[in-house]
């Protein structure tokens, strides 16, 4: 079992190459007992990574790089690490942009230092920024920035996983804003981003069922402010994800009606064209469509920033749940 995890971690280290547009080579070093064997070149052919035949008998494997792009990456790394140690905030600095200006990601991202390398890139701003405020606005930009860099750089693949990445690093140390820029920065590039990566809908799964009980904010376009039993629902009619959702509760409506709930819709929609269309299925009066997408004032107001998010609001118009499945939110 030992030697399977050993062989598995190396499969992993380099499978991501194999569902990229990248090229590089790593030789692969076997450890048994204390003999060490050169097993030969691990290397993309095709579309495919190819793996020497005798990599299993092996207890320890190790990725070694043969491009010198990886070794610079690698003493980076280094560096990065030995500021933050020595809490040197001119050269973090200087090593903060040299990862948001040069640093290869095609070569880092699947590389073994990978993971430790946006870790200690992300920590390295606690010894730069000046509050926790300058902290999420420096590590945002940066982020974005680099996707960018990625981005138009046609590194298209690269750019979506370390957007990816980041945004869960993110907001696991607690700093959903940065994520949510990530999101809005990849939706603005391909809508699905955020639906194609089942990680990151646990994201805001979890965010939406860690909204506060609180009253619900005013919903700008609505004549009436007072909110009390509502189900208020934000979605995009050229989601997939947000139409099955809408289509429940078109199914429910007679149902949701006799409970005295009071349905509102929001879309991010900005083809107002695609939007009417859809609406005219739509059986409540309460349908709204500014055009503004998930930057529009209610998405920002509720904190929504995929969909579908669904909320539903008691007697006193206060918050109750919040969600991305309609079963759960009215269970």
């Amino acid at each position: 079992m030992k030697k399977y995890r050993l062989y598995l971690s190396v499969l992993l280290a380099v499978v991501a190459a194999a569902f990229s547009d990248i090229s590089a080579q790593y030789r692969i070093i076997g450890f048994e007992g204390t003999d060490t064997v050169d097993l030969g070149i691990a290397e993309q052919r095709g579309g495919k990574f190819v793996l020497p035949k005798n990599i299993a008998k092996y207890t320890k494997i190790e990725l070694v790089a043969v491009s010198q792009t990886y070794a610079d990456t690698e003493r980076h790394l280094r560096q990065l690490q030995k500021a933050y140690l020595d809490k040197s905030r001119e050269l973090i600095s200087t090593e903060i942009t040299y990862i948001t200006d040069h640093l290869d990601f095609a070569t880092l991202y699947y590389s073994p230092i990978y993971t430790d390398y946006l870790v200690s890139w992300l920590s390295s701003y606690n010894f730069v920024a000046t509050s926790v405020a300058d902290f999420e606005q420096r590590l945002s930009a940066d982020a974005v920035g680099t996707i960018s860099r990625l981005m138009m750089s046609n590194q298209t693949k690269i750019a979506e996983n370390v957007a990816k990445d980041l945004a869960i690093f993110a907001y696991r140390y607690g700093f959903a804003a940065t994520t949510r820029h990530i999101f809005d920065y990849m939706r603005r590039i391909d809508k699905k981003f955020v639906s194609r990566h089942t990680d990151l809908k646990y994201i805001v799964d979890k965010d939406l069922a860690n909204t506060p009980k609180q009253a619900a904010h005013k919903i700008v376009g609505l004549d009436s402010e007072r909110l009390a039993n509502c189900l208020i629902i934000f979605f995009d009619s050229g989601s997939r994800r947000s139409t099955d959702e809408v289509d429940k509760i078109i199914d429910k409506y007679s149902s949701l009606q006799q409970r005295g709930l009071r349905v509102i819709s929001i879309a991010s929609d900005t083809d107002l064209e695609q939007y009417n269309e859809f609406a005219k299925r739509l059986p409540w009066a309460d349908r709204l469509c500014d055009q503004y997408g998930i930057k529009g004032e209610n998405f920002e107001n509720y904190g929504v920033f995929d969909t579908p998010a669904i909320f539903l609001t008691d007697e006193e118009g206060n918050i109750i749940r919040a969600g991305s499945d309609l079963d759960k939110v009215i269970k």
